[in-house]
């Protein structure tokens, strides 16, 4: 852990403040300037934003960064590098549609281990803040809470399962190593079931279903893919510090959400009774 009454991390957690608190401020006064719909004022309050980003990344070490810097930079860099495009309006869009709210919730986790401590809750909220976990997870929360509140789905039962599944995965998001692995186990199985249950328990919802199914396999599988790069980094981490080798750090990606075979009853495990009878029954 930082060890507080150290008087060099003080002032580094001073000066990290200082500057996240004006990344923040320029991202507020940018989202304001396209409240104003005024192009020259939106250019300048990027230039000002560009600035204090730039600071704020050069006072993090890399592993430190999480990847809304650099995808902000990128396209802040975009901006004032083609004064003619004309889609710079568009690359401000992006920034405040990709990077607004990671930027503005950031929570900030710098640990350093104690001596023959081994701060494993640390080393996986470094990896997890470097890699695009949150975002997909948000992405997927949203994709579910508009299946709920779709006029389409007419089972109880069916949003009664999403609305836990959602909740367990706001839940766990940003939670521990542990609680992150329940929750997308706990979703890739459900959703499994979900795709091939629902066009069958919802009459004329199987055109909806498809669809559905085909976005969620999507967003499951880049999920799946980043769970996977997060396990191997974190393997490698510990195979470097400890020399030992974990096997609950071996990922065994869930099978395509196309494939039928083998859906278990999570249900079963979660509630005892349904809640009433289907409003289609």
């Amino acid at each position: 852990m930082i060890e507080q009454n150290l008087e060099s991390t003080q002032v580094f957690l001073r000066s990290h403040e200082a500057r996240y608190n004006t990344v923040r401020s320029c991202l507020q006064q940018l989202t304001e300037a396209f409240g104003r719909n005024n192009p020259d004022e939106m250019f300048e309050e990027a230039a000002k934003l560009q600035g204090a980003v730039e600071l704020l990344r050069d006072g993090l070490a890399p592993q430190d960064r999480p990847n809304w810097i650099n995808t902000m930079l990128e396209e802040l860099r975009k901006v004032h590098s083609n004064t003619q495009h004309p889609n710079r309006i568009s690359w401000l869009v992006n920034i405040l549609a990709n990077c607004y709210s990671p930027a503005m919730n950031h929570q900030w986790n710098f640990q350093i281990a104690d001596d023959g401590e081994f701060d494993f809750d640390g080393l996986y909220e470094r990896h997890r803040l470097q890699s695009k976990l949150p975002a997909l997870f948000d992405k997927l929360i949203v994709l579910l809470e508009k299946t709920v509140a779709s006029d389409e789905l007419d089972s109880r039962r069916v949003e009664h399962m999403l609305k836990i599944l959602i909740a367990t995965l706001k839940k766990n998001r940003m939670g521990s190593f542990a609680g992150m692995v329940f929750s997308w186990n706990f979703a890739a199985t459900y959703l499994r079931k979900l795709c091939w249950e629902l066009p069958n328990e919802i009459p004329g919802l199987r055109a909806f279903s498809t669809a559905l199914r085909d976005t969620i396999q999507d967003i499951t599988t880049e999920i799946d893919t980043e769970m996977g790069n997060v396990h191997e980094k974190m393997a490698k981490d510990v195979q470097e510090k400890l020399g030992v080798h974990l096997s609950v750090l071996q990922y065994t990606p869930f099978p395509a959400l196309t494939d039928n075979s083998g859906i278990i009853d999570v249900e079963a495990n979660l509630i005892s009774h349904r809640d009433g009878p289907d409003k289609n029954t």
